[in-house]
């Protein structure tokens, strides 16, 4: 069996001691496992050391980014539960066990489906296409005069 000398300790070792480098002349790590292992240790706690030191630097931000990340899975989510109310309703739509019926303000007969409450997805308005419109205007014009009045009381 061969021997080689380690470049960091400079002990003399066998050469299953040594890593194997198809890459080097004689196939081996010119240092031996115990120094690599030693050596890949302490990086590694710098690494975490420096990680966090970093996080704890940019701490604002990383809470930024995962209150971002939060509110996109929100929004997400709710898409998905409108998505299934309007699933559910047209399921019954397609089976006959719900009716389309027509508008609810000027009787014309081509009602689209308005989900007043996506969590209860059977409660359903009936609108036409230019009454379906003025409900999300007049629906959007509330909330924000809503928030209008919130926002000027806390400036006064």
């Amino acid at each position: 069996m061969d021997k080689k000398k380690c470049n960091k300790c400079g002990e003399l070792k066998p050469s299953d001691a040594f890593y194997r480098d198809k890459n080097t002349a004689n196939k081996h790590r010119p240092r031996c496992k115990q120094c690599t292992e030693a050596a890949r240790t302490t990086v590694m706690y710098k690494v975490r050391e420096q990680k966090k030191k970093w996080r704890q630097k940019n701490k604002t931000r990383l809470n930024a980014l995962a209150r971002e990340r939060y509110l996109k899975r929100k929004e997400l989510n709710k898409c998905k539960a409108n998505g299934k109310a309007r699933g559910v309703v047209a399921q019954k739509i397609r089976s006959g066990k719900v009716v389309r019926k027509p508008c609810c303000i000027c009787g014309d007969e081509m009602g689209e489906m308005h989900h007043v409450d996506y969590s209860k997805p059977m409660k359903v308005l009936f609108l036409c296409k230019e009454h379906h419109t003025i409900w999300h205007r007049i629906e959007r014009m509330v909330v924000e005069s809503i928030c209008e009045r919130f926002t000027e009381g806390c400036k006064g």
